[in-house]
């Protein structure tokens, strides 16, 4: 499992996720979260509001595949008092 963390604010959108779900490896995603949104800082798996979950040969091949599609994932967020 991935976790794809976002910084803290309103999200404004959401970018490369259909990267991540499209992609014949991932078993499993989940993304909670829409623009509007608050977004705190991430403390805890409640307040992780992206995962998704890669299947491989190898754990190695895994691994690389799972940190690559999570930078190709991004949140737009503003300040919360704007």
């Amino acid at each position: 499992a991935e976790f794809v963390l976002p910084p803290q604010g309103r999200l404004v959108a959401v970018r490369g996720w259909e990267e991540v779900t499209s992609h014949p490896a991932v078993l499993a995603a989940h993304l909670d979260c829409r623009p509007g949104d608050h977004l705190p800082p991430p403390t805890d798996s409640y307040t992780r509001p992206a995962v998704f979950v890669v299947g491989g040969d190898t754990l190695a091949e895994v691994d690389a595949l799972a940190g690559d599609l999570a930078s190709h994932v991004s949140f737009d967020v503003t300040d919360d008092k704007k």
